[in-house]
C-alpha cells in the first residue's frame, strides 16, 4: 500500500539500514506468514506533488515492486527482498499527467500515465516504445503470451498489440459486454 504524507514529512532516524528522512511518502510492506510490516521509504519528490494514487505492480518473479508517480513522472523500482528502492527513473515531465496504471508482462513494464501508454525496459528503466489512446487509461495488464495489452479506458476494456494498434473493445455501459472490433463493427 503506497502512503503519502500530507503536511510536514516525518523523520526518519537512521535505524535498521533506513535512509535518513524528510520522508513524503512510504509504501506499507506487510508479511501475512511471518506477521510483520515495513515501511519502505521513497526518496524525495515522490509525496511532494499532487495526492494521487500511483500506479503499482510487481515482477513476475516478485522480487521488484514498480510504484509510478503521474503527477511527477517518475518510477521508482523496490527490491522486495531487501525492501530498499532501487533507483528512480523520469519518465515523462513533471506535471503533465494526473493518473497512473501500470503492468509488468515479461522484461517490460507497462506504464499509462493519463492517455500516454509506454513501455519501459525493466533493465534501463526507460521507455523503449509509447502510443497514446483515446481517454484516460484506469488500468493496464498484459496476457499471458506478452503479445496483447488489455486497458480499461473510459467506460470500456481495449485490446491493443505492443505497437499501438487497436485490436477489440468491449463497451461497459451498466450492462452485459458489447463487443467490437475497432471499427465498430459488432462481431
Amino acid at each position: 500500500t503506497y502512503y503519502q504524507i500530507e503536511g510536514e514529512p516525518y523523520v526518519e532516524a537512521n535505524w535498521h539500514g533506513h535512509p535518513e528522512g524528510p520522508f513524503y511518502a512510504f509504501v506499507h510492506v506487510l508479511d501475512l506468514e511471518e506477521g510483520w510490516a515495513h515501511c519502505v521509504e521513497l526518496p524525495q519528490p515522490f509525496g511532494t506533488g499532487a495526492a494521487l494514487e500511483p500506479a503499482l505492480a510487481t515482477s513476475a518473479d516478485g522480487q521488484q515492486l514498480y510504484v509510478t508517480d503521474a503527477g511527477l513522472g517518475l518510477v521508482a523500482e523496490i527490491d522486495t527482498d531487501r525492501l530498499a528502492v532501487d533507483r528512480t527513473e523520469q519518465l515523462a515531465p513533471e506535471g503533465s499527467h494526473v493518473s497512473a496504471a501500470a503492468t509488468v508482462s515479461g522484461d517490460e513494464l507497462w506504464v499509462a500515465l493519463d492517455d500516454d501508454v509506454m513501455a519501459v525496459d525493466v533493465r534501463t528503466l526507460r521507455p523503449s516504445a509509447s502510443f497514446t489512446v483515446p481517454g484516460l487509461v484506469t488500468a493496464v495488464r498484459g496476457d499471458s503470451r506478452r503479445e496483447r495489452l488489455y486497458l480499461a479506458i473510459d467506460d470500456r476494456i481495449d485490446v491493443y498489440d505492443r505497437s499501438g494498434q487497436r485490436l477489440e473493445h468491449a463497451v461497459i455501459s451498466g450492462g452485459p459486454f458489447t463487443y467490437a472490433d475497432p471499427r465498430d463493427v459488432p462481431i
